[in-house]
């Protein structure tokens, strides 16, 4: 009997290496070469656009991967190219790089598609498109219904949303008011919960959500002003996997999340907001 279940064990352990080295694929990882990485969204609201920018860096590189001042970044639509500029005030801040560009050199219009390109004669060129969102008209409203320490329980309610598809980004600002009635701001929005409207049929959407603050906020004001936006597809699924991010030690074994990007030839995301 002990025989018959040792061999019954071997043949498995046979086929289980025969699957695996067929499951195996060789790269050539020499090969690999840095890309550019690059954030850039689009918001008609803003006077000034800016694009984040540096180059991934692989282990064969180290410090002779591309200099981000040679790079070349072009913004154009159907009618107008223009291309983005270093901004001097900003060099190097935290390892990036920020070019930038004047609105009306170009003007960003909702439902109106755009294009980034990268250039850069010793690597391919990286490329982008995103369309930014239709203003919708829609009315919209927030009610807390819960504040934790490092949470707010809210309630959206949605008026005149889109049959279509829609995807949404929702911020928080907390204030404090004083006996004079001067509002200080405690925090930017670094509380945010993206989401999507899951092809409505009908032209009231109600969301219960709760939005996590994650920069260990010590306490709340006693105003929050909440902060609606429209967003593209492309900034919703990189939120998406960025939101999915461990928030603990990496030595604790998380899984790993792939992120997403739109850059041909690149990394980073390319997208647009609407503010409502």
């Amino acid at each position: 009997m002990k025989k018959y279940e040792f061999i019954s064990c071997l043949i498995m352990m046979v086929v289980l290496s025969v699957s695996c080295e067929k499951e195996v694929t060789n790269i050539d990882v020499t090969n690999v070469i840095s890309k550019p990485v690059v954030f850039c969204v689009l918001n008609p609201a803003d006077s000034i656009i800016e694009a984040t920018f540096n180059y991934s860096v692989t282990i064969f590189e180290g410090k002779n991967h591309p200099d981000p001042l040679k790079a070349e970044i072009f913004l154009s639509s159907d009618d107008t190219i223009v291309q983005m500029f270093l901004d001097s005030n900003r060099l190097g801040g935290y390892d990036n790089y920020f070019f930038k560009t004047d609105s009306t050199k170009i003007k960003i219009r909702p439902g109106k598609t755009y294009h980034l390109e990268i250039r850069n004669l010793d690597y391919p060129v990286a490329t982008a498109s995103c369309t930014v969102p239709p203003d919708n008209p829609i009315i919209y409203s927030v009610h807390v219904d819960k504040i934790e320490s490092v949470s707010i329980g809210y309630t959206l309610t949605v008026t005149g949303n889109p049959e279509e598809e829609a995807f949404y980004d929702l911020h928080v600002q907390s204030y404090l008011v004083d006996e004079n009635d001067t509002s200080y701001l405690i925090t930017q929005a670094n509380g945010y919960e993206i989401f999507t409207n899951e092809h409505l049929s009908s032209p009231v959407f109600v969301r219960k959500g709760i939005i996590n603050i994650s920069d260990g906020w010590s306490y709340w004001g006693d105003h929050f002003l909440f902060h609606l936006c429209e967003t593209d597809e492309n900034y919703y699924n990189y939120h998406k996997m960025l939101a999915l991010l461990p928030q603990f030690d990496w030595q604790q074994g998380p899984e790993p999340v792939i992120m997403t990007t739109n850059i041909t030839n690149g990394f980073g995301l390319f997208g647009a907001v609407v503010e409502k």
